[in-house]
């Protein structure tokens, strides 16, 4: 099984005690430098304007972009660079060397920098969100530059009968043509009530699916279908609300 998450937005690079780190390169390092170079020929306003962010924002992003091709700054495993939700709710720093391992051979980050990351893939600090209108290579955006190659590169780890379990967000799962895929594609949802029927709340959503990586990882779990009788933070699967490869857990 491959295990699909999204990037987060926040990244503080740190590294782990009392395991073997033993970093490796991303599968498509030499699309990140293109796509800084990308970046590089923006202005502070432009990149502001570009990414919609504050002028403050624009200075780091900037500073990124600059640090980005030095050869001298520092290099972190991809599963502890990103510090948003879903990446507190793994904590990864709990994990022992048999769930890192078990982690690097199954769990993938999408990234609009890095195309597709393993958990131990050295990377620099980035910003990039993949709805970024940013021009690549002839691409007219992120998506048009990466859905190729990424999946080129999912299928090239897709061993026979092997399934995709999909906890990406949609802004990164677009990255993916599912169709041109000869995998099983299952995609997990997080729902509970609202006044107008079940609904997403994202920030709940977030821990579960942080909860839920983590809970496969230190469990050692290669088959989707085990999951189906868990209790993620109070979510279990609801079978009316599912339809087939689209489950819905629901919390009451």
């Amino acid at each position: 099984m491959i295990i699909l998450v999204s990037p987060t937005k926040q990244m503080t690079p740190s590294l782990p005690e009392g395991v073997d780190i033993s970093l490796t390169d991303p599968q498509f390092k030499s699309h990140a430098h293109l796509i800084n170079g990308a970046l590089s020929g923006y202005t502070l306003e432009s990149l502001q304007g570009l990414m919609k962010i504050s002028p403050d924002l624009a200075i780091n992003v900037n500073e990124r972009v600059k640090n980005f091709g030095k050869t001298d700054s520092r290099i972190y495993p991809a599963l502890f660079s990103y510090t948003g939700t879903v990446f507190k709710e793994m904590n990864p720093h709990t994990f022992t060397q048999g769930d890192l391992d078990f982690a690097h051979e199954h769990l993938r980050i999408l990234s609009g920098y890095y195309g597709l990351l393993k958990p131990l893939d050295g990377i620099k600090p980035y910003r990039l969100e993949m709805k970024t209108p940013l021009p690549v290579e002839g691409a007219k955006n992120l998506y048009s530059y990466w859905n190729p190659r990424v999946n080129q590169g999912l299928q090239e780890e897709l061993s026979r009968d092997q399934p995709i379990l999909n906890l990406a967000s949609r802004e990164y799962f677009k990255m993916i043509e599912g169709e041109k895929l000869s995998a099983r594609i299952i995609t997990v949802g997080f729902k509970e009530p609202g006044s107008k029927g079940p609904r997403v709340v994202g920030t709940y959503a977030k821990v579960a699916r942080g909860r839920l990586v983590r809970r496969i990882i230190q469990e050692h779990i290669k088959d989707p279908e085990i999951i189906k009788s868990w209790n993620v933070d109070g979510y279990k699967m609801n079978d009316d609300l599912s339809s087939g490869d689209d489950w819905i857990f629901y919390r009451s």
